[in-house]
């Protein structure tokens, strides 16, 4: 026999040896975690440290606290004053072209809705919404144009739905491509990701003062912003859309000898259109909450009924347009929404996938596929026959109600603020003083109590315990460009008021997510107004509070807590509703409380997800802060309101850049927090 053993070869272990190597192994993993979140401490404890070490300095040797912007100024402002009147002055031949392109598709399709029937007009809304999302919403599709015709908006309805078409057809077309180029380049992919969450965190009003600098104000202006605000959704969706397609399916076609045009077309795109579709339906909504924005550089349709409404301080005229904001925008969320191919339509496809032939047998085969379609095309006709032969459908006016239907909220309107201020009136200022007197003005003392230069390293320290140290710079660098852009006593007033309207809206949101999650019935009863309140336009939310309110900072914080709310909510509801069943039925059978279970079981399993709750509530409240503005409350909104209205350029780049960096610090700091925090969370629940 050989011997096929190698003369250097080590004789095997005994098998308590590897016994203990094993378990050597397993107990060296919580040694090195604990001596990873000792070390983390004693970081935390020195950044504590040098943070109050710091404080106290600084207290003694700064003569004020507040950022000495004259001495250390960085001219941001002027430089992009510079930029934009050198652009102004030599670029026209890029600009106006398409200033006019914009405004003269705009003209050719309100001249096309003009020159239509009234009734043939509602009727053809009603069965395409009919074709596309059934008889319900097509019955409320007919309920808001009864209500635009009663309210007088006919004209500013039709004018908001034609500004629609082109702001979303334009922003879908860009988006699409720009997803598309992106998914089939490595480099472009990563450019347009950072370009998108730049554009998303950039509050949308400072787009205002460049737009009107370059296009004026009018429709295009407010074509061009609205197509800034909406075009990321569907961007970012079609390139998410395009990438999840396997690897796999992708592979077995190019082993089919599909070339990479014929990927993109019968492959790639056809595979990422539920996804695609997702990013056409949350366009569609950030075009029509554009609608009041748009208003204010010009813009036709409802929105214009919103802002003059606001502007006069006539609720009436505001709320009336306002719902029809709402109306509309519920219809175009809930007819772009993508669904699923039920069974019916499935079996309706089977059966007309037999051969047609004929003109005939393809109209049968099409009506046997779209039931709906069909019966909408045949009823259009007849519909559009009608309006154009009888003079009395031809010749019919909707832009001034008939008297049994019109409709007129001001006065109403004016007896709530009456009857409010008669009965209601001690309540609310004791609301005004409390939050302004135990909210506002103690955070703003503290912060501006706090020396420039602890904010500054707090900032950097932070950023290093949670991100490293390039971010640390930059968070420290983005805190000491807020100062030296001369936005230091405005961000103060702003992180004040956003933090006491997230605190408010936790205080009250929280509970209700718990309350939620433990009752069906009170689920049912909340989950639509959260979804109505969602598809608010923004400025809808100072409505109620001026009415209430009058104007003013609480007004603004009361405002911003309405629009906030939602998230924190929703999230609150959905993270304790799936916590993990196995663990709860373990804790129900070692006898905890539905108390205990709630405190020690779902609330640290459920962590992750009220934590995402709670930074989109902070975002919310971040993206309020200019409309608070409106209603008087001081802070980077209003210096970027008054940019807009003075049409500042530097003012208003300036103060939105401030808020950028607020808002992009916060989210990258908070998701770092939160993933700790919530690992922490689990292994405490194990």
């Amino acid at each position: 026999m050989v011997d096929l053993t190698p003369p250097t070869a080590t004789p095997p272990r005994p098998a308590a040896d590897s016994g203990t190597q094993a378990h050597t192994s397993r107990a060296s993993a919580p040694a090195s975690e604990d001596a990873a979140r000792h070390r983390h401490r004693l970081m935390s404890a020195a950044a504590v440290a040098l943070i109050a070490v710091t404080l106290i300095v600084s207290r003694l040797v700064l003569v004020r606290t507040s950022f000495p912007a004259r001495q250390l100024s960085i001219p941001v402002g002027s430089w992009f004053e510079s930029a934009s009147d050198w652009f102004v002055a030599n670029m026209a031949w890029l600009y106006d072209p398409v200033a006019n392109a914009l405004t003269g598709a705009l003209d050719q399709l309100n001249s096309a809705i003009v020159f239509t029937p009234p009734p043939q007009l509602a009727a053809l809304l009603v069965l395409l919404t009919y074709a596309v999302a059934g008889i319900r919403l097509a019955l409320l599709t007919v309920v808001t144009l009864v209500w635009c015709v009663a309210a007088g908006d006919w004209e500013p309805t039709m004018q908001t739905l034609a500004f629609m078409v082109i702001a979303v057809l334009i922003s879908c077309v860009l988006g699409i491509a720009l997803g598309v180029g992106a998914s089939l380049n490595r480099g472009l992919s990563g450019l347009l990701t950072t370009g998108l969450d730049a554009m998303q965190a950039f509050p949308i009003f400072a787009y205002l003062v460049p737009v009107v600098l370059v296009f004026g104000t009018g429709d295009a202006g407010a074509l061009v912003v609205t197509i800034i605000w909406a075009m990321p959704p569907v961007a970012r969706m079609t390139l998410v859309g395009l990438q999840s397609v396997s690897q796999e399916t992708v592979e077995s076609a190019t082993s089919f000898g599909a070339n990479r045009w014929q990927l993109l077309r019968d492959v790639r795109l056809p595979l990422a259109r539920p996804s695609i579709a997702a990013g056409v339906n949350q366009t569609i909504m950030f075009a029509i909450s554009m609608a009041t924005i748009s208003a204010m550089v010009g813009g036709s349709g409802l929105g214009q009924v919103v802002w003059g409404g606001l502007s006069r301080l006539s609720f009436g005229d505001a709320i009336e347009g306002g719902l029809a904001l709402v109306l509309i925008a519920v219809i175009l969320d809930r007819a772009s929404a993508p669904r699923p191919h039920s069974p019916v339509r499935r079996v309706r496809a089977a059966a007309s996938d037999e051969p047609a032939s004929g003109l005939f047998g393809r109209l049968r085969a099409f009506a046997l596929r779209h039931p709906r379609w069909a019966l909408s095309g045949v009823l259009a006709v007849v519909v559009s026959i009608l309006a154009n032969a009888l003079s009395q459908l031809r010749f019919a006016d909707f832009t001034e109600p008939p008297s049994w239907l019109a409709l007129d909220l001001r006065k109403p309107s004016e007896e709530v603020v009456n009857w409010t201020t008669v009965h209601l009136g001690g309540l609310l200022d004791w609301v005004r003083s409390s939050i302004q007197s135990y909210g506002l003005n103690p955070v703003m003392d503290v912060l501006r109590w706090i020396p420039w230069p602890t904010l500054i390293l707090a900032g950097f320290l932070v950023g290093l315990l949670l991100l490293g140290l390039r971010a640390a710079l930059l968070v420290a660098a983005g805190v000491y460009l807020i100062g030296a852009m001369g936005m230091w006593d405005a961000t103060i007033v702003t992180v004040a008021v956003v933090g006491v309207s997230v605190v408010l809206a936790v205080v009250i949101g929280f509970p209700l997510g718990v309350a939620m999650s433990r009752s069906d019935r009170l689920a049912a009863l909340i989950r639509p107004v959260l979804d109505l309140v969602q598809t608010l336009p923004i400025f809808l939310f100072v409505i109620p509070a001026v009415i209430f309110m009058g104007s003013g900072p609480v007004t603004g914080t009361l405002a911003t807590v309405g629009y906030a709310l939602p998230p924190i909510i929703r999230l609150t509801n959905i993270a304790l509703r799936n916590a993990d069943g196995d663990v709860v039925e373990a804790a129900k059978s070692f006898g905890a409380t539905e108390r205990q279970i709630l405190m020690n079981v779902r609330a640290p399993l459920g962590l992750p997800t009220i934590l995402v709750g709670l930074n989109q509530t902070v975002l919310l409240a971040l993206a309020m802060a200019v409309v608070a503005a409106f209603v008087g409350t001081p802070g980077l909104g209003q210096e970027i309101l008054v940019a807009v209205n003075g049409a500042h350029f530097g003012v208003g780049v300036e103060a939105g850049i401030a808020m950028f960096i607020l808002a992009v610090a916060f989210d990258r700091l908070f998701r770092a927090w939160t993933a700790r925090l919530s690992i922490g969370s689990h292994l405490k629940v194990m």
